[in-house]
């Protein structure tokens, strides 16, 4: 499901109120929020698409940076975003020093939901060596995979594939809905006969 919302202003009230709405948020006309509607909108759970807003302040971004899914932004919003985030998956995987340590971060980043972190995530487990089957579906489940999908990041998508020669059948699955519009595997490395078979 999702709810499109065309309105410039947007009350905090209002904010808290969409953000326990399950699913998609597509406030297209929005062109101010304050920090208290974007602290409401961070916690909401789904895409969420503020496209027209181009300006935010530092709590309102910090409050957005977050949101565990895709947040669309433009301008210097955008902007702030990408490098708020960047920042907290930085942090989040800075001093790890054992693959316990690793596996339990690289989770951390993965629930963050944007594709800067789940990359780390991946180099993280691999700067360990990690690469058995329970550990990446411990990682990853449909749920998250569906998510990491609906970022529509070629490099994210890769990886998964890469993966998907651990955890073939659960990833295939997932991939082959989601490659209607065909495969741009463009920094591919590997990919097991499994995965391959699970896409046609």
């Amino acid at each position: 499901w999702s709810s499109d919302v065309c309105s410039s202003d947007l009350s905090d009230v209002a904010a808290t109120a969409l953000s326990k709405f399950k699913g998609d948020l597509h406030l297209c006309g929005l062109e101010r929020l304050s920090d208290a509607a974007a602290e409401a909108l961070g916690k909401h759970e789904g895409q969420l698409n503020l496209d027209c807003l181009t300006d935010l302040s530092d709590a309102a971004v910090a409050a957005l940076a977050k949101h565990k899914g895709v947040v669309q932004l433009s301008g210097r919003a955008a902007d702030a975003l990408a490098k708020a985030r960047k920042s907290i998956a930085k942090g989040i995987a800075k001093g790890v020093e054992s693959p316990a340590a690793a596996l339990v971060q690289a989770k951390k980043l993965i629930s963050a939901g944007d594709a800067y972190s789940f990359v780390l995530a991946v180099e993280l487990v691999r700067r360990f060596e990690i690469y058995d089957k329970a550990t990446w579906l411990s990682l990853l489940g449909e749920s998250k995979i569906k998510k990491l999908i609906g970022l529509d990041n070629d490099e994210v998508n890769n990886l998964l594939l890469e993966i998907g020669g651990v955890c073939d059948e659960m990833i295939a699955r997932v991939l082959k809905a989601s490659y209607r519009r065909g495969i741009h595997a463009i920094l591919l490395t590997t990919l097991s006969d499994a995965a391959a078979n699970g896409l046609s």
